[in-house]
């Protein structure tokens, strides 16, 4: 187990929902098999590995996003100041 399976944690306490860790989860997973994929297009153990995340957590993942998406934009954005302290601070404009 990595330290991309923990959960954002501050204090012992979870900081995210459970759809925003799917979807975290979901993001850590894939983005790295599609780049591998561009890079291996032909790749069959690459295959082999979407083809386990396709047939498992990609549709939970989806409907995480999904249900995400449904809160709006003030909510997520409310979600993502709450979430990141240099977007309370200022330090990242």
């Amino acid at each position: 187990m990595n330290d991309f399976d923990d959960p954002l944690v501050l204090g012992g306490a979870d900081l995210l929902t459970e759809d925003e860790h799917l979807v975290g989860l979901a993001y850590l997973r894939l983005a790295p098999l599609l780049q591998a994929l561009q890079d291996q297009p032909f790749h069959t153990r690459l295959y082999d590995d979407l083809r386990d995340y396709l047939d498992g957590p990609a549709y939970d993942a989806a409907d995480a996003f999904n249900r995400l998406r449904e809160t709006g934009i003030t909510h997520l954005s409310a979600r993502l100041d709450a979430l990141d302290p240099a977007a309370e601070t200022g330090e990242w404009q």
